[in-house]
């Protein structure tokens, strides 16, 4: 157990061996027992989201601890087109919380982190309260909401957008994970309701809504000006020619404005603006010094491309983000704990002796497929094996079963810690968790390690419209006859494995027949494009044409 009570400002705590996906567990129990907010800061973004999904299993749905995110704005520095509304609004909903963050974790990507941001004040001062029985002035509603950023439109579809038809008033407030509906009765807020976008029906009713600023910046006849006069004194261009002037001058907020974001205020905030409190604790999974040298060499690389266009002349690098040596000395204000992989020797450093999970991959080739899986449950009091999905725990049973692995289904990472198991007797259940790892006498077993990473990873790149449920992960899941399908050639039968030679080199190939006798041959490091029939019985799924347009 890491006790963090202990750290000072500017002490750096290294823990090593946390391996897989115990960095999340490690974080959930770190939050459960540090008396403030957990600053968490990740290499890039992609980890983000699954990470969070991670923290928030091991935590159980009844935890208090709120696990959220500053995302960043996905877009490469200085694009000509701008973040979507929904990473805008949940920026915002962060911004506006942290401040009142006494605890929880903030996951927070390099990227966020260095980038300057809004004023504090500008979120404060743009926000707008609105109660039931409170009294309100149309008009006035609809222009303060125009100078928030919000658009006026015939229908809301997404964030940011308002529409109002006579007493009616539809709005998606950023921050918010439904859009709302304000009946009025006169001048008179009678009720307040969330509804569906797609049926336009009402779904729950609410008491008050808190409105967020619809843009992380000004959009007022006073944001204008202060743009205009920033822009003469900081660029010598022909105002002629400047179209994002033009624009901004004519109310106007063209695609890629945020990177103008240094215009719209004399000073820029960073993410320690909005901290208010002295007990933050910055977590790390590595160092990051590379990460930034790595992000920054990028932006270079970008502004270089970019500076020199007359017509659109843009903003410093260090305008718009913090360097190196600015953020390490605004971290410097606050303890640091360093969960790395491997050991190490220097002075500050601790194991936890979390392990990576031993090797326990199923070989469909072998005589026992499942013969690495048991010896490692042997070696473990308690062992849990986690599924991706519903659909894939119930592939995983049958499997598993037949192989002699006798399997008690659970519901949660609780249940599993309290769970009274006998030594042939493994728990599973369906998680978010992608590494499995060991601590002590406990296993944890993710999909990836029975299957390996790269069909995982061949999964995620294929088409999104493929459930995970019928996904293949392993040729022990097939047997002869099994309807399977193609990704481009549709529903035929497999038949089985078969060796062909092919320029000199023998591959191992799944045989897939189609109707009318004819057979494609799939190697088998393709296994990413076939996935289980999910149709009607095996016995009356359909039999494609190798080759007919019919299947697309």
């Amino acid at each position: 157990m890491i006790d963090a009570s202990k750290l000072k400002p500017g002490f750096t705590q290294y823990f090593h061996q946390v391996n897989g996906s115990a960095f999340a567990l490690n974080l959930a129990r770190l939050a459960e027992t540090h008396d403030g907010l957990l600053m968490v800061l990740l290499p890039d973004a992609a980890s983000t989201f699954p990470l969070k999904k991670e923290i928030e299993y091991f935590l159980g749905e009844n935890n208090s601890v709120n696990v959220f995110t500053l995302p960043d704005w996905e877009t490469l520095p200085y694009d000509y087109f701008s973040p979507h509304q929904d990473i805008i609004s949940e920026r915002l909903e962060s911004l506006y919380q942290l401040p009142r963050k006494k605890n929880g974790i903030l996951l927070l990507p390099i990227s966020s982190a260095l980038q300057r941001l809004p004023s504090r004040e500008f979120i404060e001062q743009h926000c707008l309260m609105l109660n039931k029985d409170q009294t309100i002035d149309i008009d006035s509603l609809r222009t303060r909401l125009t100078h928030n950023g919000y658009a006026n439109v015939a229908n809301v579809m997404e964030h940011g957008e308002f529409a109002v038809r006579g007493s009616i008033i539809d709005l998606f407030p950023m921050g918010s994970h439904q859009p709302i509906r304000i009946e009025l009765f006169d001048d008179e807020i009678d009720s307040l309701r969330y509804f569906d976008v797609e049926t336009q029906l009402t779904v729950e009713k609410i008491d008050a809504i808190n409105l967020l600023p619809a843009k992380e910046y000004p959009t007022d006849e006073n944001a204008i000006a202060k743009f205009r006069q920033n822009w003469r004194s900081r660029f010598d261009s022909n105002l002629k020619e400047a179209s994002v002037y033009r624009d901004v001058s004519n109310g106007i907020f063209p695609a890629g404005i945020e990177y103008y974001l240094p215009l719209f205020f004399d000073q820029l905030s960073t993410i320690f603006d909005f901290i208010d409190q002295d007990n933050l604790l910055v977590v790390q999974p590595q160092p990051l010094d590379e990460a930034i040298e790595s992000f920054w060499a990028e932006l270079s690389e970008r502004y270089e491309q970019y500076r020199h266009d007359i017509e659109r002349p843009i903003v410093s690098p260090d305008s718009l983000y913090l360097s190196q040596s600015e953020i390490n000395g605004s971290l410097k204000d606050y303890p640091k704990v360093l969960l790395e992989k491997k050991s190490s020797n220097r002075e500050h450093s601790q194991s936890l002796e979390f392990n990576p999970c031993p090797p326990v991959q199923i070989e469909h080739k072998a005589t026992n497929p499942v013969g690495q899986l048991q010896a490692a449950i042997e070696c473990h009091q308690k062992t849990l094996i986690c599924a991706e999905s519903a659909g894939r725990q119930e592939v995983l049973r049958e499997l598993l079963s037949k192989n002699g692995v006798q399997l008690i289904p659970i519901e949660s990472w609780q249940e599993f810690l309290t769970a009274n198991l006998n030594n042939n007797q493994v728990a599973l259940t369906t998680s978010p968790l992608r590494r499995g790892f060991e601590e002590d006498k406990v296993l944890v077993i993710c999909e990836s390690n029975l299957f390996g990473n790269q069909v995982l990873q061949s999964r995620r790149r294929q088409d999104k419209s493929v459930s995970p449920d019928q996904l293949i992960h392993s040729l022990a899941e097939l047997k002869p006859g099994d309807p399977v399908v193609h990704v481009d050639q549709g529903v035929g039968r497999y038949l089985g494995l078969q060796s062909l030679e092919a320029g000199g080199i023998t591959t191992e190939f799944l045989t897939l027949e189609y109707n009318g006798g004819d057979k494609l041959y799939v190697p088998v490091q393709s296994l990413h494009l076939i996935h289980r029939y999910s149709g009607s019985s095996p016995e009356t799924a359909p039999w494609h044409k190798l080759g007919s347009e019919s299947w697309s």
